[in-house]
């Protein structure tokens, strides 16, 4: 492979074949690739021939070359001898294919996450992220770490990346989780440490880190029957103020009747009386003037259908209302 594993070395054998002491005098690569070939001196024993260079009658010595290849594809040379030798020089082919060089690569899936709205001092869903080796060599993955401002906002709660070598094609997993504190934006990321040049494995990490909302409420409800109505006129209307986080009831209460019932030519609904009230928590009774032409129907029929209507303030601006039927009653004559 190119730029990776070495083939295996090639053994040449020199032997004197003659009657006399043959004197060697240089070995090397020669030819157009001889650039992807080597020749290992200080693994042929001809390097150490004592006295140097002379082979004795009938004796042997080796010569080892290796084949690293620049490129891709064939490549060819030769392994020249000169001695004193009458074949001198002696020359050997070598020849050996450059595969492609087997890279690392790395991909992770996703490359950011937006964990959204968390409440404070508690756990998102856990993230998963995956990490892919999409290199033609093996991936050699270091640590997970975490950096940025937020870091002790993500938890990362499971890992099997950290420390291993990965074939191509294989993956891992990494999983993190948002556990803000406080509240506002929070962000940081986690870098995945490999031998893939280049290759992004940094993850980037947002979320917000919210309060849980106090619920301000309030209500006023009315409390059984309604007494009858006085000379005074005045309608009497018991009530209840309940409260959630708030110090009182605000609000209004209106009596609304028919037009019919007033005499009028419509069936409309006509406020007969109103007034603001803001009251404590418990039970009240609240005052609602009448106005004339109630009085007078009240006086000429005995009773009225009335709708009784309290709208509350609520914490948040909104209005929570109570809507209920009930009868307006004049005054028994004295006896």
């Amino acid at each position: 492979n190119v730029g990776g594993e070495l083939g295996e070395p090639g053994e040449f054998t020199v032997t004197n074949t003659g009657s006399g002491t043959a004197h060697l005098d240089s070995a090397g690569i020669t030819g157009t690739d001889h650039l992807s070939f080597a020749l290992l001196a200080n693994a042929s024993s001809c390097y150490f021939l004592e006295p140097a260079g002379e082979l004795a009658p009938g004796a042997s010595c080796t010569l080892v070359t290796i084949f690293d290849p620049v490129d891709e594809g064939p490549h060819g040379a030769s392994l020249e001898l000169i001695s004193d030798a009458a074949s001198s020089p002696d020359v050997m082919p070598l020849t050996g294919t450059g595969f492609p060089r087997l890279l690392p690569g790395a991909t992770l899936d996703p490359q950011a996450a937006d964990f959204g709205s968390q409440q404070s001092g508690t756990a998102s869903s856990s993230r998963t992220f995956t990490l892919t080796s999409s290199g033609s060599g093996d991936l050699d993955i270091g640590i997970v770490t975490l950096s940025g401002a937020d870091t002790d906002q993500f938890r990362l709660t499971s890992n099997n990346c950290s420390n291993r070598v990965m074939a191509s094609g294989d993956s891992c997993q990494i999983q993190v989780v948002f556990l803000p504190e406080g509240t506002g934006s929070r962000s940081a990321s986690f870098t995945v440490t490999t031998d893939a040049d280049g290759d992004d494995t940094t993850v980037d990490l947002t979320g917000t880190a919210t309060t849980t909302e106090t619920i301000r409420r309030s209500r006023v409800l009315t409390e059984g029957r309604l007494p009858r109505v006085g000379r005074s006129g005045k309608q009497v209307v018991p009530v209840r103020c309940q409260t959630s986080n708030m110090d009182r009831c605000r609000g209004r209460l209106t009596l609304r009747v028919r037009g019919r019932a007033l005499g009028l030519r419509h069936k409309r609904l006509v406020t007969i009386g109103s007034r603001p009230y803001s009251l404590s928590d418990g039970n009240h009774e609240l005052g609602v003037r009448l106005g004339s032409r109630a009085r007078q129907s009240l006086h000429r029929h005995g009773n009225l259908r009335v709708r009784v209507i309290s709208t509350s303030r609520q914490g948040d601006g909104s209005a929570r209302v109570s809507d209920v039927v009930r009868y307006l009653r004049r005054s028994r004559p004295a006896a």
